[in-house]
Formats: structure tokens, C-alpha cells, sequence
């Protein structure tokens, strides 16, 4: 499926002059710049990754109204540097990014980024029907991060807690006592400039979502949604 997406140095040599030079006035002078090395490509990826989804085990949308703004929120933030130095989007089942389900989401940064799919951050309320699924389907659970192993892949730490959660003390030495204290259900994987620049990117997002597939079945199960 590999296809070229726009992307080329100029890409990153925008993200590392607005590190650099993170004000309005900068911005200003070289949006045209963000609009067709940045923007444009990023929300083509978007398409080509959801239209490559259509039929498979996951399907997913997302284009310009799933991608998220570059300018900062920054009423209650110490750091008022306008602009975020990153770009990021959402692919999602409904192509709304105001998605309670599983999303996938690619991150563009100067050194790469990273792809994710799954869920994030989740509330206590949506977390506790998940846990208790984990220990009374811990077979199928196990079966499912086997799967994941022979891909190569595994649910990131990355949102863990450092104790077990509140009810769940005594699951302390379970088999998946790791897994029940996460916040997050997520895959992930690192790309590179030469992957955005190639179109490479493309594929292997589209391989995460086939591979993330039946994890997001087992928690949205396990969470209603």
C-alpha cells in the first residue's frame, strides 16, 4: 500500500524552526509552509490510513476534522509558547476525535513520532469493569497478549500505576496484576522522518490497527464501548 504523502525535509525543517522560534510573527511568515508540508500531508495520512482500514477487522475514519490544531491552549498553562511542536490526529470509529471507543493516533514530530491504537487514559469508572474482566477471562486475556506476542507486540507500561488500584489489592501476585493496574490499553510504535517521507508510515499504522484489533474487542466488552 505504500504511497508517497507529501511529507519531504521541508516537514521537519518547519518543526525545528517553530522549536525554535515558537511565536506568532514566526508562524505567520511561514504558514504557508505548515499548510503544504505539514498540514495538507498529515491529513492525507489520515485518509490513506482510514480508507486502507474499510473491510478489515477494525474499520476507522478520520481526515481534516480528526486532526488536531497546532496552536496551544494556553490560559492556564505556565508555558504560553503559542504553538505545539508536534502534530497529531485521530483515527476513529466514528471519524469524530470526541471518541469514547478505541482510536488509533499518529504523532509527527522533528525525530519521527510514534503511532498508537487502543485506549487512553481511561476514567476509574471505565476501568473497573475492564479489571474485573481481566481476572474472571484471565484465559482469553492471556490468549489475546499471546497473539499480540507472536506480532511482535505488547501493551505499553507507559500508563501504569505504581500500586495496584483501590479494590484490587488482594489480585496483588495474579497472573495479570501488571495489566490491572494500567490506565491505558494501548499499542504502540515508533516511526521515523524516512517513514513519513517514504510513505511507509501508512502501512505500518494500518498493520497496528489489524494487530490491535482483538484487544479493543476485549475491552470494549469489558467497558461497554
Amino acid at each position: 500500500m505504500t504511497e508517497t504523502l507529501g511529507f519531504s525535509k521541508a516537514t521537519f525543517t518547519f518543526l525545528r524552526g517553530l522549536a525554535e522560534n515558537n511565536e506568532k510573527a514566526w508562524f505567520d511568515s511561514h504558514r504557508d509552509d505548515y499548510e503544504c508540508h505539514v498540514r495538507e500531508p498529515f491529513v492525507e495520512a489520515l485518509e490513506v490510513c482510514a480508507d486502507a482500514t474499510v473491510g478489515g477487522p477494525w474499520e476507522l475514519h478520520g481526515g481534516r476534522q480528526t486532526m488536531f490544531r497546532i496552536n496551544r491552549d494556553v490560559r492556564f498553562a505556565k508555558d504560553k509558547s503559542p504553538y505545539k511542536t508536534s502534530v497529531g490526529g485521530l483515527l476513529t470509529p466514528t471519524g469524530d476525535k470526541r471518541e469514547n471507543a478505541g482510536v488509533a493516533y499518529l504523532h509527527l514530530a522533528d525525530g519521527g513520532g510514534f503511532v498508537a491504537c487502543g485506549y487512553h487514559q481511561l476514567a476509574p469508572a471505565r476501568l473497573a469493569p475492564i479489571r474485573d474482566q481481566i481476572i474472571e477471562r484471565s484465559d482469553e486475556f492471556t490468549a489475546v497478549l499471546a497473539r499480540l506476542a507472536a506480532r511482535g507486540r505488547a501493551l505499553s507500561d507507559d500508563d501504569s500505576l505504581r500500586t495496584m488500584p483501590r479494590g484490587y489489592s488482594e489480585y496483588a501476585d495474579h497472573e495479570h496484576a501488571q495489566h490491572l493496574r494500567l490506565r491505558s490499553f494501548m499499542l504502540s510504535q515508533n516511526v521515523t522522518q524516512k517513514d513519513w517521507i517514504s510513505g511507509d508510515v501508512a502501512d505500518k499504522v494500518v498493520a497496528l490497527v489489524a494487530d490491535s484489533a482483538e484487544l479493543v474487542a476485549f475491552v470494549a466488552r469489558a467497558s461497554g464501548g
